[in-house]
């Protein structure tokens, strides 16, 4: 790497005092390095070469010479070197960060291991406060961030709200508080709907109201929902499933069909089927909307192509708090086998992971890699506080018994450890691949993925808890002997247990499973024989005939409940389980449809996107609607 040396007398003086470095109004440039050694040739004395610029070393940010410059953590060098010394390659431990490194939009313009925070700035992750430079102790120190798990300073960072112990950026929408604690609110929201700005002192936007207005209330479930978006309607989509971000709704659809004009299209499938003999693709379309008025911002539009395979179809999306995006998509790839005839059944599943989004921009594909190459059962996403933040994929697959996996991955797509390959059950899993099962869920540093055992067809609904590394915490919970799964089963969590949804009969059923310790969940109380009957978890059930639900947690900025979408004949409803994993409310009708065939639903810092796939003989289109704050 070139050196750039400083040609300005006392630089590294001047850029203290103020920004505007040797040319008046231009920004300051902090010499290059390769090594320390690089920097002991400069006439400033006792620089090293961090992230690949000279600078201070630091233990907090005070020790930084530019006002407002972050003390960061150096936690690898890529040459090798000790960090001891001039000439011991580049430094490790805690040094300023340049400059040049600081802002971002993406996680690719943050140098390794910083990553691109909501605030648009690079930064250390962390799982506690001993993580950040100052090692949470003393004056100056930096802390771990409660729902980013990212390192703030407080005497630094703007955006930074000690209240919730996070970042409170003006996001669309979000119901994130803005401004201080004290004093007058801020300045509304536009007529768009988007968060209004802190005023002195005051505290200030929210999510907006259909008027445009800015309430406050981040420690309330956001079950009030703004106008939904319709995506287009193309006969050739197969699925479609959507994400709210922090200013748009995506549509994610799955197109089987002959290329459209205009897109160069790989590899072609010979075998067309329906499209008589016309060679077929596999494309990703995306389409995105305004998230409180659901005004589309342009048409549906192929973004990359996908394996060739029959029966192509996306399953799940999740969003991370940072803004990135994984895709869940897969299709019929291989020979049919004996136990799996049909090639209506995906057999190969692959991930898709999106840099964070920003208006008017295409999203942009990052990688995408197969992550399983047999009979599925539906596949799912969620995001996962632990471990400095993760993905958290399950799915179900055919071996010589149906079983389920967990699988881990970091917002960039790398791995993050901690998978089960084949999650600990019962008696196996259920072998209607109609049934949409292995949901996992997560509360603490627990994971749960929840199953029906299929034997004598008793489908009593079980939970399966990993710790972090993924092996069983505890034994495998019968939630019920009496009332049983007869159609699906979803999990989610919250601080202090995990929130399980079942349908039997016409009733929908929930049971809280506390968890505590390394013990993962408490078993049932001992009932002392009596009238009282067998001991049962705590819980309500409500009237329903959904076919299909899915659970996610809200607790990155959200209420700290569960939020469950349940998909109807004809509509979508969304429950809310309180953070005590009972209390509960339920929005009817979120989105109609008479055809509707998935449902999906995500969380971005605590509000929801809902999203409605439908498919009849003329209409293939895929609804979206995103919650915003209620007073």
């Amino acid at each position: 790497m070139k050196l750039w040396r400083a040609v300005c007398v006392g630089f590294w003086a001047a850029v203290a005092v103020t920004s505007a470095g040797c040319g008046g109004g231009s920004k300051p440039t902090t010499p290059q390095c390769s090594l320390n050694s690089d920097c002991a040739k400069l006439s400033t004395p006792g620089l090293v070469c961090a992230l690949g610029y000279c600078v201070k070393p630091c233990n907090v940010s005070s020790d930084c010479p530019i006002v407002g410059q972050r003390c960061i953590v150096l936690t690898s060098t890529a040459d090798g070197g000790t960090g001891s010394g001039a000439d011991a390659g580049v430094a490790q431990g805690t040094a300023c960060q340049a400059p040049e490194l600081s802002t971002c939009n993406y996680n690719s313009m943050c140098k390794s291991p910083l990553v691109c925070s909501s605030d648009r700035q690079c930064r250390d992750m962390c799982e506690t406060s001993a993580d950040c430079p100052g090692m949470g102790m003393g004056t100056g120190a930096q802390v771990c961030t409660s729902t980013t798990h990212l390192c703030a300073d407080p005497a630094v960072d703007k955006d930074y709200n000690a209240t919730i112990n996070d970042f409170v950026v003006n996001d669309a929408g979000m119901g994130i508080p803005q401004g201080g604690n004290n004093g007058t609110g801020g300045n509304g929201g536009s007529g768009t709907g988007h968060g209004g700005t802190g005023g002195a002192g005051g505290s200030a936007g929210g999510a907006a109201g259909d008027n445009g207005t800015v309430t406050s209330c981040p420690t309330k479930p956001q079950m009030n929902f703004a106008y939904s978006a319709q995506g287009d309607s193309n006969l050739h989509f197969t699925s479609g499933v959507g994400v709210r971000t922090a200013d748009q709704l995506i549509i994610f659809s799955g197109y089987s069909g002959p290329a459209p004009t205009g897109f160069d299209a790989g590899v072609a499938s010979a075998d067309a089927g329906a499209d008589g003999g016309v060679p077929s693709v596999n494309l990703i379309y995306v389409q995105s909307f305004d998230p409180v008025t659901g005004t589309m911002t342009g048409p549906a539009a192929p973004v990359f192509q996908a394996a060739d395979g029959k029966a192509f179809a996306v399953f799940d999306v999740s969003i991370a708090p940072t803004g990135e995006i994984v895709l869940l998509h897969g299709s019929n790839e291989r020979t049919p086998q004996a136990s799996l005839p049909s090639t209506s059944f995906q057999d190969t599943l692959y991930a898709s992971f999106f840099s964070p989004t920003s208006p008017g921009v295409p999203v942009h594909r990052m990688r995408t890699m197969q992550i399983e190459s047999a009979p599925l059962g539906g596949a799912h996403a969620t995001w996962s506080v632990p471990n400095q933040g993760a993905f958290a994929l399950s799915w179900k697959y055919q071996t010589t018994a149906w079983v389920a996996a967990v699988k881990k991955f970091r917002p960039n797509g790398t791995q993050a450890g901690g998978d089960t390959g084949v999650v600990p059950a019962a008696a196996g899993y259920q072998s209607d691949l109609n049934t949409d099962d292995c949901h996992v869920g997560r509360s603490g540093n627990f994971f749960a993925v929840a199953s029906r055992d299929p034997i004598f067809a008793s489908n009593y609904a079980l939970l399966t808890v990993l710790d972090g590394t993924g092996n069983q915490a505890g034994p495998i919970e019968a939630l019920s002997q009496t009332i049983l799964a007869d159609y699906w089963m979803t999990v989610g969590g919250t601080s202090t247990g995990f929130v399980n949804l079942y349908r039997s009969g016409n009733s929908l059923y929930e049971f809280f499973t506390p968890t505590s310790g390394d013990a993962g969940v408490l078993p049932l109380p001992v009932v002392d024989g009596g009238d009282a009957g067998p001991a049962t978890f705590a819980g309500f059930n409500l009237p329903s005939t959904a076919v299909r639900a899915h659970a996610i947690n809200d607790d990155t900025g959200g209420a700290g409940g569960v939020g469950v979408v349940l998909l109807q004949s004809d509509v979508v409803n969304v429950l809310y389980v309180n953070a005590d994993g009972v209390t509960h409310q339920l929005n009817n009708g979120v989105i109609s449809s008479g055809t509707g065939a998935e449902a999906a639903i995500t969380n971005y810092h605590g509000s929801f996107g809902v999203s409605l796939y439908s498919a009849s003989a003329t209409n293939h289109s895929t609804q979206m609607v995103a919650s915003i704050c209620s007073p």
